[in-house]
């Protein structure tokens, strides 16, 4: 399907055992035998398993010369680890990247706290905006949400997250 000379197109590819689902996009007369750059763009908390297996799926493909990546909100955060460890991945850029207040109950109590990841009526979610509409594509299976997924995150899960500060931690790529 073309629409303001893009095409788009449904891919899927394996991760453990899962069937994880895309959208590409590329100009309405790709020349599949020319070299272009492609670039990953993902969205928040239920896209973060697609990341490795999205920048595979791309450099597979002949006519993608080089991968980048721009992550969004939770993406942005987790991406900065495949970031630093998948040498395919050739630039990198964050939007929005997620800090959340409820980080310092955590550290005070060290107990589980589980709360809703979007939300525009609770204070407490992780990502709170009382806008009518402004997490209709997390939340809405018409807009983007899938039947699976369930809008409560616990807290404890946050750790990796919580102690990141891409500006003081070096990664290094496991050695093979």
């Amino acid at each position: 399907m073309a629409k303001h000379g893009m095409s788009h197109d449904k891919i899927t590819f394996d991760r453990y055992g899962l069937t994880l689902v895309g959208n590409l996009f590329t100009p309405e007369n790709l020349d599949e035998k020319g070299s272009f750059p492609a670039v990953i763009v993902q969205g928040s908390f239920s896209s973060v398993k697609e990341q490795c297996p999205t920048v595979t799926y791309l450099t597979d493909q002949p006519f993608v010369s080089a991968v980048g990546m721009m992550g969004i909100c939770t993406s942005a955060s987790n991406g900065v680890y495949l970031a630093a460890e998948d040498p395919r991945l050739k630039g990198f850029a964050t939007i929005a990247g997620f800090v959340a207040d409820a980080r310092r109950t955590f550290e005070e109590t060290g107990e589980p706290t589980t709360i809703p990841v979007y939300s525009e009526t609770d204070e407490n979610a992780v990502n709170y905006r009382p806008v009518r509409g402004a997490y209709d594509y997390c939340t809405s299976p018409q807009r983007g949400n899938v039947p699976a997924y369930v809008n409560r995150f616990d807290v404890r899960s946050w750790d990796t997250w919580l102690k990141l500060d891409p500006g003081l931690t070096v990664w290094s790529p496991a050695p093979g």
